[in-house]
């Protein structure tokens, strides 16, 4: 089942050029902030402007494709994309991992109904009820990194009505490791009643099929940069995936 939830492979690949070329266009313009100005440590969370940028312009030849600028509480701005095809149409958000951890961190219960990707993991209430995004969870523990425009008061959990005119709604999540380099990408379909995400593809393997190179010394502008203890998750918990239970075995 988790095979007919993928996007088409061409417009995946896009996503993952997109949030590479993004990523290292950020960290030029870092070295360049780093040489000119005497601080300039704010354009750590700048990073996802970047990268929806440049996943907007390598995306932009992919028929079915619309982009929409949105916003995320007062002032945080990103880009929302829709593709539309046999399927129906799909919305499409590209998030840091942890980012989207502090949100989906399977605690229904501590949802906050107000939040936007609360709202638009409704889109995917249908499929959940046909039981499309069954799987086992997986995935070994991170800590959890709350992206800073989007902290939002936890409220109790309430049912709402998905966002109208779609049919499914993806998640791009990519995470970086220790040395500062995107690791993994995968293609997720967030679940509103377990708050978690459902992997629909890891499109890991597409990073070393893009041709976007990123070095060392590119890496090195941000090899110091350290998230404040404001930004974690007070529980330290694991997170994962939930995968189809036919990728069990190529997981492990």
């Amino acid at each position: 089942m988790g095979k007919s939830l993928e996007l088409p492979e061409l417009l995946e690949q896009q996503l993952v050029d997109g949030i590479l070329a993004g990523y290292k266009d950020y960290l030029s313009i870092r070295r360049s902030a780093q040489k000119r100005l005497a601080v300039s440590s704010a354009y750590a969370w700048v990073k996802g402007n970047h990268i929806d940028s440049q996943v907007k312009e390598k995306c932009a030849d992919i028929p079915g494709i619309e982009v929409k600028h949105d916003l995320a509480g007062y002032a945080w701005e990103y880009l929302q994309f829709s593709y539309d095809d046999a399927n129906g149409q799909s919305m499409i958000i590209v998030k840091n991992q942890r980012a989207a951890a502090s949100n989906f961190n399977e605690k229904p219960q501590q949802a906050d109904p107000k939040n936007y990707l609360y709202q638009y993991a409704g889109i995917n209430n249908e499929l959940v009820k046909k039981g499309y995004l069954k799987g086992k969870r997986t995935g070994a523990g991170v800590q959890l990194e709350l992206s800073m425009p989007e902290l939002a008061a936890i409220q109790q959990n309430v049912t709402t009505d998905q966002p109208q005119g779609f049919n499914r709604f993806y998640i791009v999540t990519y995470e970086i490791d220790d040395v500062k380099m995107i690791k993994s990408i995968r293609l997720t379909m967030p679940k509103q009643n377990t708050m978690s995400l459902f992997q629909a593809a890891d499109l890991t393997p597409m990073i070393a099929k893009s041709g976007i190179d990123i070095t060392p010394e590119e890496l090195a502008v941000v090899q110091r940069d350290r998230v404040p203890a404001s930004v974690y998750s007070p529980d330290n918990q694991p997170f994962g995936y939930e995968i189809p239970e036919g990728e069990q075995k190529k997981e492990q």
